[in-house]
Formats: structure tokens, sequence, C-alpha cells
């Protein structure tokens, strides 16, 4: 649910292949705050909606939506930047391939030691990935949605999702 705010980013934006210009970061940045106002009624995802409007955050206060510090973000939050910035990585995306995770995994070592992220959850992740572990990418909810037309490739989207 973390970037479920992304769903009013335009298309345009979401699939480009190439780099964002100033204006649409600025716009694919705003998906924080609209995942915030999708799901900020709904009392019991308090809890996910806190975390949420974290995960771009960072501890230095160079992140986004608030330029929060590490004394603002909890746990659960820098939890959350680290595997999203994890996916974001070894995720293929319209502009390049994904990495692989010795590559991702330097890429987030160079944010802790900057003060952007935390250690404690990167040693973690670190150990995970030493010790075997794997995340099994496969196709996303979103994906493949916004070429839908008819219900019947609806359910068929969500079907293959759901295998």
């Amino acid at each position: 649910l973390h970037d479920i705010g992304k769903i009013r980013t335009p298309l345009s934006i979401l699939h480009k292949s190439g780099p964002l210009n100033e204006w649409e970061r600025a716009v694919m940045k705003m998906h924080v705050v609209e995942t915030y106002k999708m799901l900020e009624g709904l009392d019991e995802l308090y809890e996910i909606v806190q975390t949420a409007i974290l995960h771009h955050e960072r501890l230095d206060g160079s992140g986004y939506p608030s330029g929060l510090k590490a004394r603002d973000l909890p746990m659960k939050a820098r939890i959350l930047q680290i595997a999203d910035v994890f996916v974001a990585l070894t995720e293929d995306r319209p502009y390049r391939k994904g990495l692989d995770y010795g590559d991702a995994i330097k890429i987030i070592e160079k944010d802790v030691l900057a003060g952007k992220l935390d250690g404690n959850v990167y040693s973690v992740l670190n150990e995970m990935l030493k010790n075997g572990y794997r995340i099994p990418h496969r196709k996303g909810v979103l994906d493949g949605m916004f070429d839908v037309t008819t219900p019947e490739q609806l359910f068929k989207v969500v079907g293959e999702c759901q295998n």
C-alpha cells in the first residue's frame, strides 16, 4: 500500500523510458502525499499509513515529503525505506534493467555510509542475502492494470497476480 498513490501519477511519467525532468520528478514525488490522502481516513490502517508517508524520508533530512530526520523516523519506516530502495534497484524498470543483488546492496551501503539509511536495517538485509534469501519477483497487481479495457481482461490480470 505504500505506493498506492502512484495510481494518480500520469502513465507518461510512470512508464517513461528516460530520465525524468524536474517537473516530472516533482509529480512523481507526490505519490507519497497521494497515498496518504487515499488512506488517511481508514483508522484500521493508521500504522501502515504513518509508515507509508515516511518511506522516502532519509535519516539526514534529505528525503521527502517533509525532510524529516532520524529522530522522527521509527524502525518500521526505516525498514520500508531500505526494502523499497532494494526492490526499486533490483526490479526491471522502463528505463533500465534491474541490478543484481550484489550491486544493489553496494548502492544501499553507500547511502548508509552517507547517513541516509539505517545501518542496522542494512546489516540485516545484507546478512539475509549472504544466507541465500531471494525475493521472488513476480508481476505486481498494478502491472498491466492500465491496459485493461474490459472486465474479462481485469479478471485475467488479477488471476495472473494471484498465481
